[in-house]
Order: C-alpha cells, then structure tokens, then sequence
C-alpha cells in the first residue's frame, strides 16, 4: 500500500496553485522577462566575441544591441512595401471570400430538409458570433497595442541581464548550500546551453521553412511569396497549429486571386509535403535534440501555456518546460517526473 500523508498532499496542491496564481498574476512581469532571458542567451556569444576584441562590456552590448535593432528594421524595410500593396489588395480578396460564404449559405439553404432560410448578414450579426469571436479580437487589439512598449522593457531588460550576467550567476549559486554549489552551476550552464540550442534551431528552422515556402509561392505564381513564405514559417514557432495556420493563409489567398481551385490545391499538397519532411527530418535533427520533451509533454505545455499567458504562453512555454525536465533530472526527488517528460519513454 502506498503511504502519502494529507500532510504532504495538501502541502503540494496548494504549492501548485500558487505558483499557478502567481503565473497568472504576474503575467505582464514574467512574460517580458522570460522572452528577455531567451533573447539574451542568443545575444550572449555574440556579446563575449565582441568583448574579445578588447572592447568593455558595457560598448560591446552597445554594439551588439544597435546590430541587432538595425537587422530587425531591415527585415521590416523589406517586406514594408509587400505589406503595403497587399493591403491595397484586401478589399477585393475579402469581397470575393463574402461571395463564397453567401453561395455556401444558399446551397445550404437549397438543399436543407429543414428550410433554414438563412442569410449571412443575419449569421454575421447574431450575438452568440459575436461572442465567440469577442475574445480573440480582443486578444488581437491587446497584442497589437502593447507589442512596441513590450519590445522596449525586453530589450531593457535583456540588457541589464547581460551587463549584470556574472553578479546573477554568481548570486544564484551563493544561495545554495556549499555542497550543491557545483552541481548547481552545471544545471545553470546546462539550462543556458538548452536555451541557446532551442532558439538557435528554431531561428534555423524558420529561415529554411521561409526559403521552401517561399520558393514554392514563387513557382506557383502567386504574389507576395516572400512575405507568405516568412509569415508561414514564422508561425512554425508555435508547435502543430503554426505548421497548418501558416499553410491556410497562402493556400485561402491563392484560390481567391487566381479563381481558380488548381492552384489553390497545387499550394496545399507542396506544402503538406513540405511539413511532412520538417515535422519527420528537420524538426527532429534542428530542434529536437535540444528539446527532448514527448508528444504529450510538448502538447500539454502548448495548451497549458495558452490557458496562463495566452499566445505568448503557446510560444514561451515549449522551452520553458524543456528547462523544467532538465532541472527533474537534476534534482533526485523530480527524476520520475522528468523520465516522463523525456521523448525516451515508451
């Protein structure tokens, strides 16, 4: 018979809820800090080598900070004209897709047992849509409104991070006890490398994904390929429902600027084809070896991560519980835990 005292029951519930609370409360903190942590620990090479050239710390982030803002506005400069045409395109695209939806309605309505008389303008205005679709407008406005004040306190903070990253480091290990303090400093060493490998394969990944993707839009004739090829392989960052998301978005496109379904269909197999070798072969080998987490563990942490911290969860959440299994292993009473976050479990 298995002993567990209520003690020790009640004492790791409320130990879970809290830290559940403090995850939801705190979200508008950790969110930043955490994207901070990861973007610093893709900075911090880039960082040491310009320290290596004899130039002081605080000049060398300086400079590796001015490198990376002038690499984001150069992506956003490149793609800023594509944005404006296609916007210049939207009213036509979104004409064309009330057309559909006002034929599918009809057909539904022609051949219904049950003499619906349905018409899309009233399924547009009933409430029950509009409830429904109420919260994902409002997490799009409230991403949208905070994203350039967000971007600050991370580039802030990834900053500091960086210039204070010894002092951190060496605080964190004097909390522990003088006979964990190595062990201890591996784990950190060992969580910054896993962190480093994630984002680094990841960041590969998506330029790979955005090349085929892009390549293939090419071929096909569709516009804007270069901006449908990023767009979908950016979404690749958010496991399983990027992959198809970032495929509907050019696939939906094209069918409505060629009318015709062929290109629409051609698109669509390249692309499942496309994502069947990154989900089996470049996934895996890129990303994979870093991560190490189970089907299970990797969806659980999608869906957990949405239900505290939304779409940054879905993101944030994959590498955060990647560290987590890492600190399982090195910690004896959480080895079980960790064996089951593993991708060795059978």
């Amino acid at each position: 018979m298995i002993a567990v005292t209520s003690k020790k029951i009640f004492f790791r519930l409320g130990s879970g809820l809290l830290v559940l609370f403090i995850l939801v409360q705190g979200r508008a903190i950790l969110v930043p800090m955490v994207v901070a942590l990861l973007l610093s620990m893709i900075l911090h090479p880039v960082a040491c080598r310009i320290e290596g050239w004899g130039i002081a710390r605080l000049w060398s982030l300086i400079l590796t900070f001015l490198a990376t803002t002038l690499l984001v506005l150069g992506i956003i400069f490149l793609f800023s004209t594509q944005i404006g045409a296609l916007t210049g395109d939207l009213d036509g695209f979104l004409d064309k897709l009330s057309k559909t939806a006002n034929s599918l309605v009809d057909m539904i309505n022609k051949n219904s047992p049950l003499q619906l008389e349905l018409r899309f303008s009233d399924l547009v205005n009933e409430e029950w849509l509009l409830q429904s679709g109420a919260p994902i407008i409002s997490d799009t406005i409230s991403i949208t409104g905070t994203v350039f004040s967000g971007l600050i306190l991370v580039t802030i903070y990834s900053f500091l991070i960086l210039l204070y990253r010894r002092g951190i480091f060496q605080s964190l290990v004097s909390f522990m006890a003088s006979k964990n303090r190595e062990s201890f400093s591996r784990l950190l060493v060992e969580i910054k490398s896993i962190g480093q490998k994630y984002i680094l394969g990841i960041g590969t990944l998506i330029l790979l994904l955005a090349f085929l993707y892009s390549l293939t839009l090419w071929m096909f004739g569709l516009d804007y390929p270069l901006l449908f090829g990023l767009l979908a392989a950016s979404l690749a960052i958010v496991p399983y429902v990027g992959t198809t998301l970032g495929a509907a978005i050019p696939v939906i496109f094209a069918y409505y600027s060629h009318d015709s379904i062929w290109y629409a269909v051609g698109i669509m197999l390249t692309f499942m084809a496309i994502q069947f070798v990154e989900g089996n072969l470049l996934t895996p080998k890129i990303v994979g070896g870093a991560m190490n987490l189970n089907a299970l563990a990797s969806i659980f942490a999608l869906f957990l991560g949405y239900f505290i911290w939304g779409i940054s969860g879905m993101i944030l959440f994959l590498p955060l519980m990647a560290i987590f299994k890492i600190i399982c292993e090195h910690v004896e009473v959480l080895n079980p835990l960790g064996a089951l976050l593993s991708e060795d479990i059978k």
